[in-house]
């Protein structure tokens, strides 16, 4: 089965004046359906880096990302736009919610810009909201929600619609260690049940737990993975 996102030799290098940052240097992987990677490493070390680019929001300076078996290297704007309200689900360690909308209306906001009705947005936020345990919270406003519960927003948005490939970048950094555990496992088996790949970038090891597999990198170079199994 081919891979949901691979990277081919991707390179990131930023230069201004006679300043060159080589922010990722080569990073050669792939994820697959129902598989959750953990991309761990210092700050500075590339991390978000290779994540802006695995969603299509950053283009690499030399090799490829492929979403689904579909090369990233040489669309136009638009087209990455496309790539990514269609293909991929984002999650935050903000949370990134409108504060004046509702959860299920936050949710309705991230179907209808993948094209989907305003009956069918509102059906689909429901059913994600239940699938994360919010059924009861659809209409609280984001400040009458606590920290898990806000992040659980986030991920029944990113995963509204069926995207693929779900990128998450320090989802639980701003949670303490249970609501952390608790969003981590609830992630990992919604994008399983949805046949998504997951790739997530942090600084917690209780992620690492969750992960199938782990990456690290430092100076923007991946390391030899590791299965989660053998970090515990």
């Amino acid at each position: 089965m081919a891979p949901i996102i691979e990277a081919r030799g991707a390179w990131k290098v930023f230069e201004q004046g006679q300043l060159r940052v080589e922010a990722v240097r080569g990073a050669q992987f792939s994820v697959g359906s129902r598989e959750l990677i953990a991309i761990m490493g210092p700050s500075g070390s590339g991390k978000t880096t290779l994540l802006t680019m695995l969603g299509a929001m950053l283009t690499p300076s030399s090799g490829d990302i492929l979403i689904e078996g579909r090369s990233l290297a040489g669309l136009s704007s638009e087209e990455l736009s496309v790539v990514r309200r269609r293909k991929v689900g984002f999650v935050f360690q903000a949370f990134n919610l409108f504060g004046a909308l509702s959860a299920r209306q936050n949710v309705e906001v991230g179907l209808r810009l993948r094209g989907f009705s305003n009956l069918e947005a509102r059906r689909l936020a429901v059913e994600s909201l239940a699938a994360v345990g919010l059924e009861d919270r659809a209409d609280f406003l984001p400040a009458d929600l606590s920290g898990g519960q806000k992040q659980r927003v986030s991920i029944a948005r990113a995963l509204a619609g069926g995207p693929k490939l779900i990128l998450a970048d320090e989802p639980t950094g701003a949670l303490d260690a249970e609501n952390g555990r608790s969003v981590m496992a609830l992630l990992a088996d919604c994008a399983r049940k949805a046949g998504a790949a997951v790739v997530v970038v942090t600084h917690d090891p209780r992620v690492a737990q969750t992960a199938d597999r782990v990456l690290h990198m430092e100076d923007g170079r991946l390391q030899t993975a590791e299965l989660a199994g053998e970090l515990k």
